[in-house]
């Protein structure tokens, strides 16, 4: 699935492993998703450009569906 489509459905407190294009994994927690400025905004660490996303999970998403 297209990392950006996932980005979209993402909201405030979801648990995301982020791989940057530079292969670079981070888990995160969002605080905010600012699309205007299209970029993530962690609760801790600096913002990340949708841009620089390679690949994307959403974990918190998965327990959604789940439960």
């Amino acid at each position: 699935m297209d990392p950006l489509d996932i980005l979209k459905r993402s909201r405030p407190g979801d648990r995301l492993e982020v791989v940057n294009s530079n292969g670079d994994k981070d888990d995160i927690v969002v605080a905010e998703m600012d699309f205007e400025k299209q970029q993530i905004i962690p609760e801790q660490g600096n913002a990340i450009a949708f841009g620089d996303v390679g690949h994307v999970v959403n974990h918190s998403e998965k327990q959604r569906r789940a439960g």
